[in-house]
């Protein structure tokens, strides 16, 4: 069984500057490769900034209550974070279709949706670092959290 380190408050903000800067260096080794460094930049920042927002989500149902193994507390990680990618695609093809004035039909659909389904597996790939560094530095076992009571002679 895990636990939320003590004192909650410094841990959750050290695990989310830590994870925040794995995602960030991921964000941006994968974003320069293709495009140049100004919008490489400007795309890590807007996706460290919902990152934030899985990390802060999973923060929270793990003080309500903890998981009971990391494996489980990846799962968690994982699951929030593909519900804010998805969230994301919702607004994206929104945006698309009254932004852009594009109709809405099944070719468009279509298309939106294999491109969303590749930029969420994409971003659920590039997570994964941080995900993993966050449920690491936030959660102990049980047995390391309590300290075993001395023996009184």
């Amino acid at each position: 069984m895990l636990t939320v380190r003590q004192p909650s408050y410094l841990w959750v903000v050290i695990a989310l500057a830590a994870a925040s800067v794995v995602h960030a260096v991921a964000w941006f080794v994968a974003r320069a490769t293709v495009l140049p460094v100004p919008e490489a930049l400007h795309e890590t920042q807007r996706q460290v900034w919902l990152a934030l927002f899985w990390m802060v989500c999973v923060s929270a149902l793990w003080m309500i209550q903890a998981p009971k193994s990391r494996f489980q507390a990846l799962l968690h990680v994982m699951g929030c974070a593909f519900f804010v990618c998805l969230l994301g695609s919702v607004v994206a093809f929104t945006n698309w279709m009254v932004a852009q004035n594009v109709g809405f039909d099944l070719t468009n659909l279509t298309t939106f949706s294999f491109y969303a389904l590749l930029m969420i597996l994409g971003q659920m790939f590039l997570s994964l670092p941080s995900a993993a560094l966050f449920q690491q530095v936030l959660l102990v076992s049980r047995r390391e959290a309590v300290p075993e009571p001395e023996a009184q002679a």
